[in-house]
């Protein structure tokens, strides 16, 4: 197996692996960082 593969099933049984908890920590996280980018991009754009 090449070195990608691996990280790729390392990655995807992380993912598998984890509970519900951890699902709702990661998207509080990937919402936040969403509107951080979308605010400071806003300041630039008009949307």
């Amino acid at each position: 197996m090449s070195a990608i593969t691996r990280v790729i099933n390392s990655i995807n049984h992380m993912f598998m692996s984890m509970n519900s908890n951890h699902w709702a920590i990661l998207a509080v996280l990937l919402v936040g960082v969403g509107v951080i980018c979308m605010r400071g991009f806003g300041s630039r754009k008009n949307y």
